[in-house]
């Protein structure tokens, strides 16, 4: 059955251009002892996740959080724990826009290229979010740990925030208007 192909195909009549290059299944979510299911009536949609106080982007950060192959147990308690994990990248992610870089490190700059080929590497192993996740968590104790930056170690990381910000698409801050 063309099931992907037929998503595709509606969704880019919705939307007038391509929407996605690759259209992969999560596995299944499980709510308790229960796989999320519309036959068992079941279903949590997105507006009974907002009408819970969650935000769309930590439903997001929670979804990639687990990488797609596996299940997910759905929980508020996971929910709460994305939320925080979500705000605690975009507050560094606004510290780090507000460091300013200067002088020189060799070891510094090959550890802001090291955080960026492991992120990389991460996404190329079947999709390994979780994995591109906790890369991020490192660069984020490493800069925190750094008193200053070199110039060439905060071009270095801005660029790898930008790779974060762009592959999630999760990571705006709270006052940015997301449609």
């Amino acid at each position: 059955f063309p099931h992907h192909e037929c998503e595709i195909a509606q969704s880019q009549c919705a939307c007038g251009k391509q929407f996605v290059r690759h259209w992969m299944h999560k596995r299944f979510m499980d709510l308790g002892d229960q796989r999320l299911s519309k036959s068992l009536g079941n279903v949590l949609n997105i507006p009974d996740i907002l009408e819970m106080g969650y935000d769309a982007m930590d439903l997001r950060y929670y979804l990639l959080s687990v990488h797609y192959r596996t299940n997910l147990k759905f929980s508020e308690k996971g929910l709460d724990d994305a939320r925080k994990a979500r705000r605690k990248v975009v507050e560094w992610i606004e510290e780090m826009g507000a460091r300013a870089g200067a002088g020189e490190n060799e070891d510094q700059m090959k550890r802001a290229q090291e955080f960026v080929r492991q992120f990389t590497d991460a996404m190329n192993s079947d999709l390994n979010a979780p994995g591109a996740l906790a890369v991020v968590f490192d660069a984020m104790s490493f800069t925190r740990s750094e008193k200053t930056l070199s110039a060439a170690s905060k071009e270095i990381f801005d660029s790898f925030i930008e790779m974060i910000r762009h592959t999630f698409g999760s990571f705006d801050s709270e006052e940015a208007s997301i449609p």
